[in-house]
């Protein structure tokens, strides 16, 4: 609800309006970061930029700080690095929520069970020197050992390989069971 009596209106000189015009046409800096960053609104600087193009507002001798450009910019950088950092943020914390609800207590338990055994068989194993050679070294675990080789309880101490074999064997057998029961009749 607008205030009672006159409305206030401010008067920008001319120089402000060709250095703020300046600013917004830095490739690489938005109008609306610009009108943020001076105070003002967007639609007030996209009228100064539409005046200027008329030639209403000159701005070729107005000269601009360095430090401004580079703080305009710089600004852009933690602004849009802050916005996916609460996307992150966010996402994190639904997965959390779905994770952590009541009644699903063993939600981490083969995750830990996973982390665990690459620790204790990969990681404390291996002399790891840099970020490249650990990288290798739990990728060969994952991908050459624990997905091909290692057995689990959950197979009935079988590797996954060979627990992928018996169960396209069982489904090739039932196939022929079931066509040759089908035929029969």
């Amino acid at each position: 609800m607008p205030k009672p009596g006159p409305r206030i209106t401010y008067k920008y000189s001319d120089k402000f309006k060709a250095t703020a015009v300046k600013l917004s046409l830095i490739p690489g800096v938005q109008v609306k970061e610009v009108a943020e960053s001076l105070c003002i609104h967007p639609f007030m600087l996209s009228k100064w930029r539409k005046e200027a193009e008329e030639g209403l507002i000159v701005t070729r001798g107005v000269e601009l700080e360095r430090d401004a450009a580079a703080e305009l910019k710089e600004l852009r950088k933690i602004k849009n690095d802050y916005e996916r950092l609460k996307v992150e943020h966010e996402l994190l914390k639904k997965a959390i929520e779905f994770t952590s609800s009541k009644g699903n207590c063993w939600d981490n338990a083969a995750m830990e069970s996973f982390f665990a055994r690459l620790k204790v068989e990969c990681i404390y194993a291996e002399d790891i020197k840099s970020k490249d050679d650990a990288y290798r070294t739990v990728f060969e675990y994952i991908e050459l050992f624990y997905n091909r080789i290692r057995r689990h309880s959950t197979n009935g101490y079988q590797s996954p390989e060979n627990y992928e074999k018996q169960y396209y064997a069982a489904i090739a057998l039932q196939r022929v069971y079931f066509s040759w029961v089908i035929s029969a009749v």
